[in-house]
């Protein structure tokens, strides 16, 4: 288990994270806003032409992540790591609830490599001795394009047969 600064596996859902917090920093800025939030209102800014595709990058990612967590055997990887994936596809639940995201996310060639990138990435944690592990990559499928945060919040969907109307 890492020491000190969570699971490698969650790296890139931290980094996305800053770098929607600096967004929201620029959209709900204020002219009397302290220097610290001016600063990552200001790098929020120059992210604006990207956030759709960081977007489905972080959907797309966050799903891959959570097949790979659920695939893995009990202590493998840190307790927490498949709940913090859950929660985070079930904020963007919200966001599909309430209309402001769509629930399928369809990659571009740009953005899936970019996700192809971020699951190969050698992922490395230290133990309290300092001892480096490497981790293997997350498996990716280099032909998949379509994300669902429905879906792979509920495995067993595609499995199910539609429900049928009550009648009356």
């Amino acid at each position: 288990m890492p020491y000190g600064g969570g699971d490698p596996v969650l790296w890139p859902v931290d980094l996305i994270y800053k770098a929607r917090i600096a967004h929201a920093d620029w959209v709900s800025r204020h002219p009397d806003d302290p220097p610290a939030f001016k600063q990552s209102a200001a790098i929020g800014e120059k992210l604006v032409p990207i956030m759709p595709s960081l977007l489905n990058v972080e959907v797309a990612y966050e799903v891959t992540a959570l097949e790979y967590a659920r695939s893995q055997p009990k202590g493998v990887l840190d307790w927490a790591v498949k709940g913090t994936l859950e929660n985070h596809l079930r904020f963007h639940q919200d966001d599909i609830d309430a209309g402001k995201a769509p629930d399928l996310v369809r990659l571009s060639e740009q953005e899936a490599n970019i996700v192809k990138q971020l699951c190969e990435t050698p992922r490395y944690s230290a133990d309290r001795q300092g001892k480096l592990t490497r981790h293997q990559p997350i498996p990716y499928d280099p032909n998949r394009r379509d994300y669902s945060a429905s879906k792979a919040l509920d495995p067993l969907l595609q499995e199910r047969p539609p429900s049928p109307k009550p009648s009356r």
